[in-house]
């Protein structure tokens, strides 16, 4: 589950349709209901934020976002978007990284999802991370 106030427009997660989780894109929040208006293929249906779940950052996750992995000498790995960089101590490890974008650099401790990067890349950058 994720809490209301932590989900905006653009952010992916998966939602329990049925039984079944399906990953999808929020297109509209309506904060009366604390639902989501989530986006998937071609359908959209609304959740209570009760039906959503966190998608986990991986390397197949930051590649459908368009970031460019580079792996360095000393184990870590460096992620670069645009003038949006992300470096993780060792390569696979997601549950603490550094980001920066110009000159506001953030020390992240996790775990972190998806949905919690995308809304720390906004913060930054002012536009929301999706896929390209």
């Amino acid at each position: 589950m994720i809490k209301y106030n932590n989900l905006k427009k653009g952010d992916i997660v998966m939602s329990n349709y049925e039984g079944t989780m399906v990953r999808g894109e929020i297109i509209d929040l309506k904060k009366s209901s604390n639902q989501a208006c989530i986006l998937s293929g071609e359908s959209e249906f609304w959740f209570s934020s009760n039906d959503l779940y966190t998608v986990p950052i991986n390397d197949e996750e930051l590649a459908a976002l368009g970031f460019e992995k580079l792996p360095q000498d000393d184990g870590s790995v460096k992620y670069t978007r645009g003038a949006f960089r992300m470096i993780t101590p060792q390569a696979g490890n997601f549950n603490e990284f550094d980001i920066w974008y110009r000159e506001d650099k953030r020390h992240i401790v996790g775990p972190v999802f998806l949905h919690q990067l995308q809304n720390h890349h906004l913060d930054m950058t002012k536009i929301h991370l999706s896929a390209q």
